[in-house]
């Protein structure tokens, strides 16, 4: 009896071990059992709301970030690489084992007739065992591949902070690419309604017999231009939506009007400074350095193979009296294993871990002049479109003057039709070109943003009193933006 009392105080002790144990090693597991939210729930369904009301470039950035399939998709791999951690540091921790058997026998079944089952003799026995096992050296392995985890974890991490700012830098593109195409319909818009003043102007012209009909025809021919191409900018602008759409994780039905316009910003970037924040926060450039510790871990598990591996083994077992040799026993063993030839297989093992290191290096190396390349290229981007958006804006002041002359001569038979309509193209492409500058400075902006891992803070430059506005008789333009 005394025995037995032990084996069970024996037995409670070592279950009160593996639970605190447990409880220790994977804290987190329990955590991530959670109800999902309605809208996971809703994303995982792939289900889209439908957006409505008004939209800043803000916003639009959260509900990429929040609804983007790309990064659920990278989140995921990155819940993945915890539990590879986890899974990794819990192979150091004692593994214990509870085990139960018993069984009721007959021993004179098959030599028994006549006799009810109630008076069949029977024996019973039950054995009740626990063990425990844990690795006591094995030459780093396993240390090099909760590092080589960890590695890999930060890499995941890494590559989630690319997929982020790739979808942010698309979402604000599209975004952009909205606002650029909104203001193109609205400056065709206007340039149809020029031109179906003029025809009415010339056919009043005409019937008059102050012009040729061919004033008439010309003008004919121009509106049906402009409105084909605005026909072509209100179809490039319902394409750019859609990509917006996409983006933003939501429905195609969503209908919403962007608050935001294309801004010039007080920001000052320097390029030495930017291809610094480049090196320390590129997250791609991040993840092909955490590349290299995962090689590196790698060649400390493949150099711990030379080593040998020792682990303890402990057993403790309890039977039942009617067990023939009643009572409870145990055992503690330890077990090396040293592998002493294999005929070249652990070195070639570690020469393939230390080439993927190198390759590694050279991976890293390639990725920072490339960087440095695209941040120097881009940062002349931003710097030309900063420029064009002062020139075009003048262009855009010396062709309406143009284009003012160009009709007061005409009125007064001092020129002909050909300089008005001239005029008035000069004025659309400064007008669109304008546009275009403010679209590349935005986008330029973006796309330094995505190189460097940082978001640069933008504020919008000030009005310039001491300036003419240069607005148009029907403004799409300011100095501000559009």
């Amino acid at each position: 009896m005394n025995k037995f009392i032990f084996s069970c105080w024996w037995f409670a002790a070592l279950w009160l071990l593996s639970t605190e144990l447990n409880a220790t090693a994977a804290p987190a597991q329990s955590a991530r059992l959670q109800t999902p939210t309605q809208a996971q729930k809703e994303t995982l369904a792939g289900s889209r709301p439908v957006l409505s009301g008004s939209l800043s470039l803000a916003e639009a950035v959260r509900l990429a970030r929040e609804r983007n399939p790309s990064i659920q998709v990278s989140a995921q791999d990155v819940t993945l690489a915890e539990a590879q951690v986890r899974s990794a540091r819990s192979a150091r921790l004692p593994v214990i084992s509870l085990g139960a058997a018993g069984t009721l026998a007959n021993e004179d079944f098959f030599y028994t007739t006549g006799v009810g089952p109630g008076n069949i003799p029977r024996n019973a026995a039950g054995e009740l065992n626990v063990g425990i096992s844990l690795p006591i050296y094995t030459g780093g392995r396993l240390l090099a591949r909760v590092d080589q985890a960890i590695a890999e974890r930060d890499g995941a991490q890494s590559d989630l902070a690319t997929t982020q700012l790739e979808s942010v830098v698309m979402v604000k593109r599209a975004y952009f690419e909205v606002l650029f195409t909104r203001s193109q319909v609205q400056v065709y818009q206007e340039y149809v309604a020029q031109r179906e003043a003029s025809l009415k102007n010339t056919r009043d012209l005409f019937e008059t017999g102050k012009v040729p009909r061919v004033y008439v025809l010309r003008d004919q021919t121009e509106l049906a231009s402009a409105q084909r191409a605005l026909l072509a900018a209100q179809t490039v602008l319902g394409k750019a939506l859609v990509d917006l759409k996409r983006g933003l994780g939501v429905s195609l039905a969503s209908d919403f009007t962007l608050s935001d316009s294309l801004k010039v910003t007080t920001v000052s970037l320097e390029l030495p400074q930017l291809l610094v924040r480049a090196k320390q926060n590129n997250p791609e450039l991040v993840a092909l350095q955490s590349k290299i510790k995962v090689s590196e871990a790698e060649i400390r598990m493949a150099r711990a193979a030379f080593l040998p591996q020792v682990n303890l083994y402990a057993q403790r077992e309890l039977r039942t009296p009617e067990t023939p040799g009643f009572g409870s026993g145990g055992s503690l063993a330890v077990v090396a294993n040293w592998q002493v030839v294999d005929f070249g297989g652990r070195n070639s093992e570690v020469d393939r871990t230390i080439a993927n290191w190198q390759k590694a290096q050279l991976q890293v190396d390639e990725k920072e002049q490339d960087l440095a390349k695209l941040v120097a290229q881009t940062w002349l981007d931003w710097q030309e479109a900063k420029a064009a958006i002062d020139l075009t804006q003048a262009a855009v002041a010396q062709a309406t003057e143009e284009y003012r002359l160009a009709r007061e001569r005409f009125a007064i038979g001092r020129s002909i039709q050909v300089e008005v309509l001239n005029s008035s193209v000069s004025l659309l492409r400064a007008r669109l070109e304008n546009l275009k500058a403010f679209y590349d400075y935005n986008v330029a902006l973006a796309q330094l943003e995505r190189l460097t891992g940082v978001e640069i803070a933008m504020e919008p430059a000030a009005m310039n009193d001491d300036k003419p506005s240069m607005k148009l008789a029907n403004p799409t333009l300011t100095q501000q933006g559009y």
